[in-house]
């Protein structure tokens, strides 16, 4: 494992705010790597001791992952970026880690896609299958406790089961709440026994599910206890299908869990109609409350989800993602729903440069300490033009938007050098730490390992004072 450390990265501006707001410096930013491999960020969060958990996942290239196309990379660093720990999960095939949260007790909790092995799927002409999987580490040694998976019903023709995210329940309980997905498309190919990598990003054709599970706090080792797994299937009446169950929190204030997701109109039929969508469900019994959709364009993809501040006169759900077919290009989109009902509070969108020719994708959005939200995307060209030779314009760069309470700018900035190196970075999570600042998960070129294809990268801003 190899890290580079830059305390004093400067911020690259993307436009001048529309208030005059200044984007807070950089406290530091440091990569980490997979050997000599490609590892890309999904989700983290900042632990009791003020360090910094990342999972994500990774290709090898090197050998170091025999039996694995991609294998579940775990790091945990101090609070001051400096390497803890970090670790590889998996054994064969796809194996994704989609997220990671901390325990009340102080163990960590990482979610994800396990493939393993089953007799009766190979019997099937499946090599083997992917299933939901939940593991618990040691917080200071990232020693492994336990390992959870749960069955896949649809393994007989290759579906794919996933975990999308875990986070911790806020009733002093010792558990999580997961959302995620089951019966995903298999996309098996039975010549080369290997599916294909579309569970990365979206997975369709599978349905949304929502659980809580209580952990042992005296045996560490033992398996969490299943309060409650709820298939998110819903009746003809509410017009859509939730595939993927996305993000999810648990919301103490109404005892229930906001879950978000990708929704269809129907069977997924090659048009990328993925579209926002927020269910509610009972904390205690998994009973839906409401389930809503909220269209624009002809897609967009709710990657991340945030309750709204507690003091929120209007409590709600946040929902960032992208919009397809709003704009040229797909563009930042960031949605408040009411947390009692579902009802539509308001519904932004944004970019940066030309959307003729840029994207914003985003994939992390967090509360802030004063009411509003910040937002972290990718920012580059999907199709690079003819006419665009600068290498600067056609590099990705980590784009980080930062809104008040009603999903208004503040301010906007690219957080790494990335275009002034010719070398692509995406943000793809967001945390806002307890003493105001953001920590900044990127798929980062520029941090950690050159050549490896892409590393973690952790930028850490000190507090953040636009919106006060």
């Amino acid at each position: 494992m190899l890290l580079s450390l830059f305390p004093a990265l400067s911020l690259s501006f993307s436009a001048p705010s529309l208030l005059g707001a200044t984007p807070p410096s950089t406290r530091f930013a440091v990569g980490f790597n997979n050997s000599n491999c490609e590892a890309h960020p999904h989700y983290g969060a900042e632990l009791q001791d003020g360090g910094w958990l990342m999972v994500g996942d990774s290709q090898c290239w090197d050998g170091s992952t025999p039996a694995m196309t991609r294998v579940i990379f775990v790091v945990v660093s101090d609070k001051d970026g400096t390497l803890r720990w970090s670790r590889r999960l998996g054994e064969l095939g796809f194996n994704y880690g989609k997220s990671g949260t901390q325990l009340k007790d102080g163990t960590v909790v990482v979610g994800g896609s396990k493939s393993v092995h089953d007799a009766a799927a190979k019997r099937a002409g499946y090599a083997y299958i992917e299933v939901r999987a939940l593991w618990r580490l040691d917080q200071n040694t990232g020693a492994l406790l336990s390992e959870t998976t749960f069955p896949n019903e649809g393994k007989l023709t290759g579906l794919r089961d996933g975990v999308m995210c875990v986070s911790p329940t806020t009733d002093g309980t010792n558990g999580v709440v997961a959302t995620g997905y089951a019966g995903g498309e298999a996309n098996y190919d039975k010549k080369t026994g290997q599916y294909d990598d579309e569970p990365m990003f979206l997975i369709f054709n599978g349905v949304a599910f929502a659980a809580r599970l209580a952990f042992d706090e005296h045996d560490l080792k033992a398996a969490p206890t299943v309060n409650f797994e709820v298939k998110l299937g819903l009746d003809a009446s509410y017009g859509f299908v939730p595939m993927q169950g996305m993000r999810v929190h648990m919301d103490g204030a109404l005892n229930r869990l906001a879950v978000s997701a990708a929704s269809c109109s129907g069977p997924y039929d090659d048009q990328w109609d993925m579209q926002f969508s927020l269910l509610s469900v009972d904390a205690t019994t998994g009973e839906l409350a409401w389930a809503k959709r909220y269209v624009t364009g002809t897609a967009s993809h709710p990657y991340a989800m945030t309750l709204s501040p507690p003091r929120d006169p209007v409590p709600g759900y946040v929902i960032a993602g992208h919009a397809v077919g709003v704009a040229v290009q797909p563009i930042g989109r960031l949605l408040k729903a009411r947390a009692s009902d579902g009802q539509l509070v308001w519904d932004r969108t944004f970019t940066d440069r030309d959307d003729r020719y840029f994207n914003i994708e985003c994939y992390g959005v967090d509360a802030t300490l004063d009411g509003g939200y910040i937002v972290t995307c990718g920012n580059g060209p999907e199709t690079i033009p003819t006419w665009m030779k600068d290498c600067h314009e056609k590099t990705w760069t980590a784009f980080v938007y930062r809104a008040d309470g009603l999903g208004q700018e503040l301010w906007r900035a690219n957080i790494t050098d990335a275009a002034e190196r010719c070398i692509n970075d995406a943000g793809e999570h967001i945390v806002t730490a307890r003493d105001g600042g953001y920590a900044v998960y990127v798929d980062s070129g520029t941090l950690g390992q050159p050549g490896t294809g892409g590393n973690f990268g952790l930028v850490v801003l000190n507090a953040d004072t636009a919106g006060k």
